[in-house]
């Protein structure tokens, strides 16, 4: 009977302690075997790699240089100055190009032979004869003034031989002059031309004129023209209505 107890006092100790360990023990989490996933970061750093070696010629492209060319002892000589000048010729050669046919040993007498016993009150004296150039075959002088320039102009004219005269003129002057011209043509006028100068005058009326210098700016050419060619549009206007009442009645 002692036994008993014993043996009945003996399991319900260890039913204590089954019960004191399973108390105090933790419980146990069952691992699921899940696939290793990384979560992507929200923001991402670059990192820079610094290179510290030069580029090469391959990767960098550098302009040619131009060479630098050799200095050259290129010296400007001045402009010359041909306001003054004149050209004299007294032949055509056969290709058309008149020219200055040497006769005598002085130019100005042969000019002066040229010109005739009519004109001994011209100083050629006063003239300079210019270097010949080698693509110009005429004579080339230059006068002490426009003055005396044209006067020579006026006196080869009057010779009425193969002496001709010609005045330097600048592309402008040129121009102008080409512009009279035509006007003057336009309108049934005459020309008296003294080289520089322009005196445009009615056929019937030679004192109704107008002197016009060629070397002057082309507006002041223009305005001076203009303002003649009113003057006798005015001056017709009388004379149109006199014919006009003549023929009605």
């Amino acid at each position: 009977m002692a036994r008993q107890i014993d043996l009945i006092i003996a399991r319900e100790n260890r039913t204590n302690k089954l019960k004191a360990a399973n108390r105090h023990t933790p419980p146990t989490i069952t691992q699921h075997n899940t696939p290793n996933t990384q979560i992507p970061s929200q923001t991402t750093i670059p990192i820079l790699h610094t290179n510290n070696t030069q580029p090469t010629a391959a990767t960098t492209r550098q302009p040619k240089s131009k060479p630098t060319p050799a200095p050259t002892n290129h010296t400007t000589t001045p402009e010359t100055d041909k306001e003054l000048w004149v050209y004299v010729s007294d032949k055509i050669a056969p290709t058309g190009q008149r020219g200055w046919r040497r006769t005598s040993d002085s130019w100005q007498a042969q000019l002066q032979h040229e010109l005739g016993k009519d004109h001994h009150c011209i100083n050629l004296q006063s003239f300079t004869r210019v270097k010949t150039e080698p693509q110009d075959p005429r004579l080339i002088l230059e006068a002490p003034n426009k003055v005396a320039r044209r006067e020579l102009l006026l006196a080869a004219k009057k010779t009425r031989r193969s002496l001709k005269v010609l005045l330097h003129l600048s592309p402008q002057s040129r121009a102008n002059k080409s512009l009279l011209y035509y006007k003057a043509k336009r309108h049934t006028l005459r020309i008296d031309d003294r080289g520089d100068i322009l005196i445009l005058y009615q056929q019937h009326n030679q004192s109704n004129n107008v002197k016009i210098d060629v070397q002057n700016s082309a507006h002041a050419v223009t305005d001076k023209l203009t303002a003649f060619l009113d003057v006798l549009a005015k001056a017709s206007q009388p004379i149109l209505k006199t014919n006009t009442l003549q023929y009605i009645h």
